[in-house]
């Protein structure tokens, strides 16, 4: 089967969305399927630096179709074209028409497609990551995200979900009964089951670790002010943004900037030294709409690592873990439970090495290859339905 991502930004990026789409997508090619990603890239990009940044081997049935993309950040270029990409795609699809299934999760990019479905002749599957008339900030805008929310979920093939509750929340807010949905958590590479923390030399541990986004929902705000009740731990902040000088700023304000340290960005292939370094990982999101939706990504490699993790109770977090079994869970934007728990598992090593353990175990169950399995079999079943 041919798969047809279409992706209107650039992949080399430093968000955790690029991460996902392209290991779903080289997974999906390892697994046997043939795999077009449409995308955009910068000048003098190919498709090798791509991989290289996500320290990936790049599988030969994942061909990376370059279309034109025009934003802002094109030196000279004071404005976006997004309609440049859209009709390039059309044009490449008619191309290709009837041979292949699209999967998309961009809402507006999903939209369009499903205008011209009947000229391309393939199915479409959206991939939802949260419902965004219900996390938009601008009020104004919520009616126009609705109306095209609806329209994508009345007349796409097939829903794929990262979390339950979004999942449940989709098919109430837009009556999806009967409509093939299907809940497949984000994932982590094979690869990092082979490292295992436990056998790095604890006296080269440094401390607590969060690493991901800085976004307000986040919740590292919560988890910086957290720090006032841990004495003598350091904090490792593995992460960039424009909110890096506020936090900074946040750390100093209370009197916790020495044992708090910003890395700002760090590509992938990086990233296992950091985390393997932590003595315990914490995930602080916030009780946010963004945040109950989603599947945390540092959630999986924290398990494959074997780390010790704790973590808000959110439904995408629940999903996966169970509490005090393989992590230990605090209430979303408590200070104090937060501290109490970090401290819980610095006091009894034995306890932490437990709940890592079977973090780990389970991380088996959360691979990019079951992962694009499971993205294969839905796909499979929902073209067969018709």
């Amino acid at each position: 089967m041919t798969i047809y991502y279409p992706v209107p930004e650039f992949i080399c990026a430093t968000q955790a969305r690029f991460v996902q789409i392209i290991n779903t997508a080289n997974s999906i090619a390892k697994a046997g399927h043939v795999v077009k990603l449409l995308c955009g890239r910068q000048m003098g990009q190919h498709a090798d630096d791509i991989f290289r940044y996500y320290d990936l081997q790049h599988h030969p049935n994942l061909d990376m179709v370059f279309l034109p993309i025009m934003r802002r950040n094109i030196p000279l270029l004071p404005f976006s074209f997004g309609m440049l990409f859209k009709f390039t795609l059309f044009f490449y699809l008619l191309l290709k028409a009837g041979s292949g299934v699209i999967f998309v999760r961009h809402p507006k990019l999903a939209a369009s497609l499903l205008r011209i479905k009947r000229l391309v002749r393939m199915p479409i599957i959206f991939e939802a990551h949260e419902i965004f008339h219900l996390t938009t900030e601008r009020t104004n805008k919520q009616h126009g995200l609705k109306k095209t929310e609806s329209y994508i979920y009345g007349n796409v093939d097939g829903v794929i979900t990262i979390s339950n509750l979004l999942r449940e929340e989709l098919m109430q807010v837009f009556e999806l009964q009967g409509k093939p949905i299907v809940t497949i958590p984000n994932a982590v590479k094979s690869e990092l089951l082979n490292h295992n923390v436990a056998e790095v030399d604890t006296a080269t541990k440094e401390g607590l670790l969060y690493a991901g986004g800085l976004y307000p929902w986040k919740g590292v705000d919560t988890l910086i002010r957290a720090m006032a009740f841990i004495p003598g731990e350091v904090l490792t902040i593995v992460g960039g943004g424009d909110r890096l000088d506020e936090l900074k700023q946040l750390a100093t304000d209370l009197g916790v900037s020495e044992r708090v340290i910003f890395t700002g960005y760090v590509e992938q292939s990086r990233l296992v030294g950091y985390l393997s370094r932590a003595r315990i990982a914490i995930i602080p999101n916030i009780l946010h709409k963004p945040s109950i939706h989603s599947s945390p990504l540092k959630m999986f490699e924290f398990m494959a690592l074997g780390l010790p993790i704790v973590a808000s109770n959110i439904p995408g977090i629940t999903d996966v873990l169970t509490d005090k079994v393989n992590v230990l869970l605090f209430e979303p934007g408590n200070i104090r439970q937060l501290a109490s728990s970090v401290k819980h598992l610095l006091d009894n090593p034995l306890y932490a090495a437990e709940i890592a353990g079977n973090a780990k175990a389970l991380a088996g169950d959360y691979t990019y290859d079951k992962r694009s399995g499971q993205i294969m079999e839905f796909i499979a079943n929902t073209v067969k339905r018709g």
